[in-house]
């Protein structure tokens, strides 16, 4: 494989817990190309006397094997997760783009699936170097697998 078999991660270090969901999510004889996790956190806005308002971001966690792209999230529409984690994939055949796009403060990797589907991974306007770069990793990886004829 020209892609070489080596793991590329972007972003932060995998938590516990999206550790587990990686191993969970991969299947035999699978390989991680590229990764790119951003965890949760939470932010205190406006902390005018007793009055606050917090905002907590869900973790995600996208990846490209030699056989699909992944994305896990600890967010179910739109809203973050206690316990457990969303996976959702598709086939690296079946993966038109993946770019990351942002409006005003607003930063997401954009996934292009066939069809017409997209997933759009929210994550913070200071990892957006790290997002560009797995992007184009992520790309690569696609198109090459694509050129030697495995999508």
């Amino acid at each position: 494989m020209g892609i070489g078999s080596l793991c590329m991660s972007f972003g932060k270090a995998l938590d516990i817990k999206f550790q587990d969901a990686e191993r969970a999510a991969l299947e035999r004889d699978e390989q991680i190309l590229a990764r790119f996790y951003s965890p949760s956190y939470e932010k205190q806005y406006g902390a005018w006397g007793l009055f606050s308002e917090e905002s907590c971001k869900a973790g995600d966690y996208i990846a490209v094997t030699n056989l699909r792209l992944f994305w896990i999230t600890r967010r179910s529409q739109n809203t973050p997760q206690l316990d457990g984690s969303t996976l959702r994939y598709a086939p690296l055949a079946n993966v038109v783009d993946i770019s990351v796009h942002h409006t005003g403060r607003n930063w997401g990797v954009i996934c292009r699936i066939k069809g017409g589907t997209s997933w759009c991974v929210p994550l913070p306007g200071e990892q957006s170097g790290d997002a560009v770069a797995f992007a184009a990793r992520a790309l690569s990886v696609v198109d090459s697998l694509s050129f030697e004829g495995t999508r």
